[in-house]
């Protein structure tokens, strides 16, 4: 979800009511689980009763009764239903059934990862609901502005070298992100000004904060240094695919930079128009390691990490040590 649709869901959320129904869609759980919260808040000043159901253990009889029946204790009812996408047939059409004729005085919170919209009772329910596309950031701008959004909220604020150093540090992904700030937060305590000592105080020794390192050693052909960063990130969980989709990330990038000097783009004028997702100083330093890989040596980085995504997929070879040789390999590229 995007700042501006965030936006967009306040909005809403103020003006929320009982009889209101939402469908949250996509892989981002902290904008799920963030306004399935709101909508609580939002409904708690009313005597309401609260049912919680998955969609993989739902049965079409308790969700029947569930939708058309209302608590002794209360005159209203809020449904949260979690994994909705992975309802059986029955139950989902049970579900999409249930929007022919909504009650004034229930509301649905509708949560999935990945639906076809395209399809009748999906289609139904968008179209009889609040919808919001929950979305992992694609890019750090994004968490950028969220995290400046954050920060006014908890009334603190951080010079522009600790933002950076902390939008380049941490994961993709809100959820982490937020962890992040938490011990960030916890970290300064009524202090109102972070500074970039305290962020690398922080995140400096977590997985996402290895990934910087990650990135220098892999663009400077340091072996060593890139098995030990690929080591921290498997230690602390992160999925072996998520790290070969990391490398992937950064190479394209490098690969954008050889093909403009290819056609006789300057440095400075790559640095200052051409690498916007990137931050100020991290545009020179991507470029200075862009002369390090020749085209030629990019595409047999490309051949390697295909190959290697298909290994992790297909074989059950130990991930750590196709990582290392891929890594082995490319920075001999």
């Amino acid at each position: 979800m995007s700042i501006p649709e965030q936006q967009n869901y306040e909005k809403i959320l103020k003006e929320a009511r009982m009889g209101e129904n939402y469908l949250l869609v996509g892989p981002d759980v902290y904008w799920q689980d963030s306004f399935t919260e709101a909508v609580r808040k939002a409904l708690r000043k009313k005597d309401v009763s609260l049912s919680i159901l998955y969609g993989d253990e739902v049965k079409a009889a308790q969700l029947n009764d569930e939708l058309d029946s209302l608590s002794l204790f209360a005159d209203l009812k809020l449904i949260i239903i979690k994994n909705a996408d992975a309802m059986n047939i029955k139950e989902l059409k049970i579900l999409s059934g249930y929007f022919s004729s909504p009650m004034e005085n229930q509301t649905l919170v509708i949560q999935a990862e990945k639906v076809d919209i395209r399809t009748s009772h999906w289609k139904k329910m968008k179209e009889s609901c609040h919808f919001f596309q929950c979305d992992k950031p694609k890019f750090t701008g994004q968490i950028k502005d969220w995290v400046q959004q954050e920060l006014r909220a908890m009334g603190k604020t951080m010079n522009p070298r600790a933002l950076e150093s902390f939008t380049t540090r941490v994961e993709l992904d809100y959820a982490t992100a937020k962890n992040e700030l938490d011990k960030l937060f916890l970290l300064v305590g009524e202090r109102k000004t972070i500074s970039e000592a305290e962020v690398e105080m922080s995140i400096g020794s977590s997985r996402v904060g290895a990934q910087i390192d990650f990135f220098r050693a892999l663009g400077t052909r340091k072996v060593d240094t890139c098995l030990n960063a690929v080591n921290l990130m498997l230690d602390s969980e992160q999925e072996p695919l998520s790290i070969v989709f990391m490398i992937q990330r950064f190479f394209l990038v490098l690969w954008k930079i050889r093909i403009l000097r290819a056609k006789h783009i300057s440095k400075a004028e790559i640095i200052q128009r051409h690498l916007m997702d990137l931050f100020l100083n991290q545009r020179q330093e991507y470029a200075n390691m862009a002369e390090n890989y020749s085209q030629a040596a990019l595409e047999t980085v490309f051949d390697v990490l295909l190959e290697l995504d298909s290994q992790i997929k297909s074989i059950s070879t130990d991930p750590r040590l196709l990582l290392s040789l891929a890594l082995i390999k490319i920075c001999q590229a």
